[in-house]
């Protein structure tokens, strides 16, 4: 027997966040209440395919969406072209394709803008074929109209063979992925689609209480290609971001410098062999090769399938040079799916009442180094009400952590305002932040699936200093404390479904849902949270 699921409805005034929990994907559903009822802004909606039943999780959540809000959004937020953000929007069986969610606006960043000299540029390199997505979204509207019970799956990031399009089909050289074609199937379902520049500031219709300032993207180009932080002349150290410093690199995890875990980490858990060996124990995967002993953690067929590995890994002429080791290893530990998308997000911080004292919401979506940077070029809010980046950070009450906790996602120095105190960068980010509620979209069960280069989500250095920032009080998509020691405080989370004060925090209070997901990671389906009136 189905659930019934009670519409979202805040007091006038009061600020509801529905913080998803599908896993490795951004869901966020923001409902304000007004005197003629809620307001409902929903900001992406998307799991990445490594997440185990990922497909059925973000259905429960889409079910929950329109049951919530009766089934109408008043403005849809696409942040950026991934499938962790967008695959909901064309997914099978999706509300947003069968009819059950009507959209009153889109928007999204100037990124996304046909017609946009410098946005048409960024598109053309990608190698975008406009015919591929006008075909697409034709058949997505169509299908809507139709309203069948299944339509359409998330189809490869080349083609949509589900749809029945494909390259061949309409003659187009160039290729077209699935969130591209999510993107214009919004931007086609939304009565008033609008695109955003970095400064704008944004009210949704009868919303008096709340503004929406939008930090980025940059069209300062050097900005926005600027993923990778800044790295320290002569130190093993980044300028914009949390590393670890001295005995804790990289460097001194290896086992050749004789220092013992325990030594290193005297107060966690014994560093784990991921890090401290290239190739780490697995059973029955120790070999020797030209005389030393191998040990290899990926498994192979053969000795021969062995042999043939390494020599073309580690005897290539590019293995033998040093130069650039520690930066590709920490480039390494974010998700990169493409280049230069996750600094096209649309990021923003959703200031409420009272105008320039009230608290702050931060969803930077995926925007790394570049974007994080451009936040602080620029002034916000109408005239009269200025306020700037620092002022926004420090009112921060509730942060979106952004791209999953990677170590390029979250700011601690702005490395373009050096200091005498800090001649690498003043403080900012993080850093200016205080008293906050910290939601990572992490999954630690599809973060650890075998993968050439394991991902480091959340980055162990971000996620502790996010918990001293908010006094542990860290919302999660999985329910763990991972990489963090089995014996370190648990982080602070709703107790009940009923509403509970938030210890610490003035007039926020929170709870978990009564519902859990069905499938994969056990847990429940979301956590809200609730700012005023």
């Amino acid at each position: 027997m189905a659930t019934t699921i009670s519409p979202l409805a805040p007091a006038e005034g009061e600020t509801i966040v529905r913080l998803y929990r599908q896993g490795l994907g951004d869901s966020f559903l923001i409902a304000f209440g007004t005197a003629r009822g809620p307001r409902y802004l929903l900001i992406d909606c998307g799991v990445h395919r490594r997440q185990t039943s990922g497909s059925d999780r973000l259905r429960q959540v889409m079910d929950d969406i329109v049951g919530a809000t009766g089934g109408h959004l008043h403005a849809v937020i696409a942040t950026h072209q991934h499938a962790d953000h967008l695959s909901g929007f064309v997914q099978k069986n999706s509300p947003f394709v069968n009819g059950k969610i009507t959209i009153d606006k889109a928007w999204f960043a100037w990124t996304e803008r046909r017609g946009d000299t410098q946005a048409d540029r960024l598109r053309a390199r990608h190698g975008t074929a406009e015919a591929i997505i006008d075909a697409a979204v034709e058949k997505l509207r169509r299908a809507r109209a139709s309203r069948p019970p299944a339509v359409v799956g998330v189809a490869s990031f080349s083609e949509m063979p589900a749809l029945g399009v494909t390259r061949r089909a309409v003659g187009a050289s160039a290729r077209a992925s699935s969130t591209e074609i999510a993107m214009r199937h919004l931007e086609a379902l939304a009565d008033d689609p609008d695109w955003f520049e970095p400064g704008d500031c944004v009210r949704l219709p009868d919303v008096k209480h709340a503004r929406l300032h939008i930090l980025g993207p940059p069209r300062d180009e050097k900005l926005l290609k600027k993923d990778a932080p800044s790295k320290v002349r002569g130190r093993d150290e980044y300028k914009e971001v949390y590393l670890r410093d001295g005995v804790t690199s990289a460097f001194a995890l290896s086992p050749g410098l004789g220092l013992s875990p325990a030594v290193l980490r005297p107060d966690g858990p014994a560093v784990p062999d991921d890090l401290r060996y290239p190739f780490p124990q697995s059973a029955g995967h120790a070999f020797a090769f030209k005389g030393r002993q191998i040990r290899i953690k990926a498994p192979v067929a053969t000795r021969r399938e062995l042999a043939d590995f390494l020599r073309d890994t580690y005897e290539a002429e590019g293995y033998r040079r040093i130069d650039t080791d520690w930066l590709q290893g920490v480039e390494s530990l974010a998700l990169n799916l493409e280049n230069d998308t996750n600094n096209t997000s649309l990021a923003l911080a959703i200031e409420l009442d009272p105008a320039g004292d009230g608290p702050v919401l931060l969803f930077a979506a995926d925007a790394q180094v570049g974007n994080w940077l451009s936040w602080n070029r620029q002034k916000y809010g109408r005239r009269g009400s200025r306020v700037d980046i620092e002022d926004l950070f420090a009112r921060t009450r509730f942060y979106k952590v952004g791209h999953h906790g990677s170590h390029n996602a979250t700011l601690r120095r702005d490395s373009l305002n050096p200091t005498d105190e800090d001649p690498h960068g003043a403080p900012y980010g993080l850093e200016l932040m205080d008293d906050l509620i910290a939601m990572i979209p992490v999954d630690r069960a599809a973060v650890d699936k075998r993968m050439p280069t394991p991902w480091a989500m959340p980055f162990e250095p971000l996620y502790e200093r996010l918990r001293e920032k908010s006094r542990r009080r860290v919302l999660r998509g999985d329910m763990q404390k991972a990489p963090l020691s089995t014996r370190a405080l648990a982080d602070v989370k709703p107790p009940r479904q009923s509403w509970s004060p938030v210890p610490g925090l003035d007039n926020v209070r929170w709870r978990r849902a009564s519902r859990s997901f069905s499938k994969g990671t056990r847990g429940r389906l979301y956590y809200d949270l609730s700012f005023g009136p």
